[in-house]
């Protein structure tokens, strides 16, 4: 069989942090290692408004997602 690329937008992670705050620390440390963010194909999904934050992507190629949707204040 052997490794396979994970290339379907179906396959996603998506974390809502509680806070404003919350959201905002976990991006930095994210990109404080090194990690970048996605910009995807489709410019639609590049919208911080539909998406609601920043995508990367892991190891294995799966897309994660730290949404600002959900957070308060």
């Amino acid at each position: 069989m052997g490794f396979q690329k994970h290339n379907n937008y179906g396959h996603i992670l998506i974390f809502y942090p509680e806070t404003v705050l919350e959201y905002n620390s976990l991006i930095n440390n994210v990109l404080e290692i090194n990690i970048s963010i996605v910009t995807l194909k489709n410019s639609y999904w590049n919208n911080t408004q539909v998406l609601g934050g920043k995508m990367f992507l892991d190891p294995d190629e799966f897309r994660i997602v730290i949404s600002d949707l959900k957070a308060k204040g």
